[in-house]
């Protein structure tokens, strides 16, 4: 077969640029689905930046959510407030006897006062 291609080379020199141009398309194909493209680099790269940036921002609003948890009151501050309100509306209910007794005690000096005669 080598020896019938070499004494015939004249006649299948012609087919050469084509036969290189096939292999050449094959192996752009080949090396196509082995590689990314250029474009598709960039492309990725661009959204690896995008999940970046909002990686960012989901640390930021995370931190954000932590400093505001960290404010508030823990179980037993609650439980202290708890206690200190109860306090207060007992002392609430002593305040508003003695408040009660003085507005008895003022209406009677107002009825004393309207309905006394003068001399």
């Amino acid at each position: 077969m080598l020896d019938y291609l070499l004494n015939n080379f004249n006649r299948f020199s012609n087919l050469l640029p084509i036969a290189f141009f096939l292999l050449w398309l094959w192996l752009q194909a080949k090396i196509g689905e082995k590689f990314a493209t250029r474009s598709a680099v960039s492309e990725l790269n661009e959204r690896v930046a995008e999940v970046e940036a909002s990686g960012t921002r989901q640390e930021r609003r995370l931190v954000v959510v932590e400093n505001r948890l960290n404010e508030l009151p823990d179980k037993d501050a609650l439980h202290d407030l708890s206690i200190r309100t109860e306090k207060l509306g007992g002392d609430l209910k002593a305040v508003k006897a003695s408040l009660d007794a003085i507005e008895a005690s003022n209406r009677r000096i107002e009825d004393y006062l309207l309905n006394r005669k003068d001399g």
